[in-house]
């Protein structure tokens, strides 16, 4: 099968949260698979092309269009893990994909409209039909449109377009005349049935487009899918998405269990396997590790457990509970290291406040800025890792700690929902158990599942080693979600049928 994803990010060449690391994990899982596997992003100024083998430019001459004008453009090739990675370069005068950034612009949403008819115009020129076109988030989710009202009728042949949608949060909403400029009527498509906002009706949501064009659309966990046809978490598409329902899958994310293996991390003091079967060698080694971190970071031990927390300082991630979780941590003797990236301004002097008032406490240490290294060092250091999300659409944290014997301790939401099973569930069979959970977001919830964590971790050590077993014994690689896309690939072209527009 020809696959070919079309993203904002591909880990590591462009990323900037989970979103970079799943299409990267989906697609060399595809290729291991047999599959012919091909991603296009923008060829943005942060990428470093030493990353990809056999680097050169494939396609100097690729006009594209913008407001009744021709634009230059290029395209670069190579190759990473079987994946044939395509950037587009474009030739611009407002220098789309040279702000030092992936996102965050005020033009945003013109900068990933005009790499979406560039992407066309590229794959109209290339002259090979994919079998699957699976776009991912707002970013790209306009391809959908483009190829079905304009590639489509130039002689563009493909099997389908399938849509996943990462974060529901963001949507592309923009101005009619936003599509206009790209080669697309921006009124016409103002109709409930194509792409006019739910809540702003003088508007155009993109990833709308992307769910009413696709042949099928995913999310990447099954309780997310039912969360988000609910008007709480949908941020308004709860009924777009319920209309097209029989078009929707929840298909659980993995993680790449090559990158993430404590036996060959180079960032790990300490390496060790992950067998459960050799768990007290494990629970050696990450002592090891800890003892190391602790000297390195100036920290000094501590009666209760050292408890980690790495994650991006956004409202989604709950920075409140991750202030309450620290302060009832070093209360009760434990030790917390929190790795925190891109504060969201609602929350920075909050955390300024928190390195202030913690600044020389033995038992806290707090980093606000992503330390790609620092963060393999807490995954086989620390004993727990915190995750307090207000809504995960799937997350990777807490599966990387379990292939790293750290427990996790989350909020029961999404992806956290389907992955952390907590010890005391009796729901759950004794050997599924991995975790701990709790509920409600405030602070007796973060105290009340802290207070067990703690207790257990002091009390019941056996107790500690079955969950750190079992989280080890959890399989959350790629190779089972990737084979449901390839069912999900074969539904969706036998589905795919000449599209009549809306």
């Amino acid at each position: 099968m020809y696959i070919l994803h079309v993203a904002s990010e591909f880990a590591p060449l462009a990323k900037v949260g989970g979103l970079g690391d799943v299409v990267h994990g989906l697609a060399k899982e595809q290729a291991l698979l047999g599959h012919q596997v091909e991603v296009i992003l923008p060829k943005y100024d942060i990428i470093e092309p030493k990353n990809l083998k056999n680097f050169s430019l494939s396609m100097p001459d690729l006009w594209s269009f913008e407001d009744s004008s021709r634009f230059h453009n290029a395209v670069w090739s190579g190759f990473m893990d079987q994946i044939k990675v395509h950037l587009i370069e474009p030739h611009h005068n407002s220098y789309y994909f040279n702000r030092g950034k992936i996102y965050g612009t005020p033009d945003d949403v013109e900068r990933f409209l005009y790499f979406c008819r560039t992407a066309c115009e590229f794959l109209h020129l290339k002259k090979e039909k994919p079998d699957i076109i699976h776009l991912h988030d707002w970013p790209t989710a306009s391809l959908a449109p483009i190829i079905k009202h304009i590639y489509r009728d130039l002689g563009f042949s493909y099997g389908s377009i399938v849509l996943t949608i990462h974060n529901i949060e963001h949507q592309g909403i923009c101005q009619p005349a936003n599509l206009s400029r790209i080669g697309l009527r921006g009124e016409d498509f103002r109709t409930e049935e194509r792409l006019q906002d739910p809540k702003y009706p003088n508007m155009l949501n993109l990833l709308k487009g992307g769910i009413v064009y696709s042949d099928l659309f995913t999310t990447v966990s099954p309780t997310y899918a039912k969360e988000i046809m609910t008007p709480p978490s949908s941020f308004g598409l709860d009924q777009v998405i319920k209309k097209f329902e029989l078009n929707f899958r929840g298909i659980l994310n993995g993680i790449d269990l090559e990158t993430w293996d404590p036996s060959k991390d180079p960032s790990v003091h300490s390496p060790y396997g992950t067998n459960p079967t050799f768990i007290e060698n494990i629970r050696k080694s990450k002592q090891i590790n800890k003892e190391a971190l602790f000297l390195k970071l100036g920290m000094k031990p501590s009666k209760g457990p050292l408890i980690a927390c790495i994650t991006r300082l956004a409202k989604q991630k709950g920075p409140k509970l991750i202030l309450e979780a620290i302060d009832y941590t070093l209360k009760q003797n434990g030790s917390f290291i929190l790795l925190g990236s891109s504060i969201d301004p609602e929350f920075e002097i909050d955390f300024q406040n928190l390195e202030r008032l913690y600044k020389n406490h033995p038992h806290f240490h707090a980093k606000l800025s992503f330390d790609e290294e620092l963060s393999h060092s807490l995954f086989a250091s620390a004993d727990a890792i915190f995750i307090p999300s207000l809504f995960e659409p799937c997350g990777l944290t807490q599966m990387i700690g379990m292939r790293y014997a750290t427990l996790p301790i989350v909020r029961k939401t999404g992806g956290l929902a389907d992955t952390v099973f907590d010890l005391e569930d009796s729901k759950i069979p004794l050997t599924l158990r991995n975790g701990f959970t709790f509920e409600n977001p405030d602070q007796p919830s973060v105290e009340k599942v802290l207070k067990r964590v703690i207790t257990c971790y002091q009390n019941d050590k056996n107790r500690w080693k079955q969950l750190m077993q079992n989280a080890l014994s959890t399989n959350h690689s790629w190779k089972k979600s990737a084979l449901v896309y390839e069912l999900l690939y074969k539904e969706s072209i036998k589905k795919a049928f000449p599209f009549k527009a809306a």
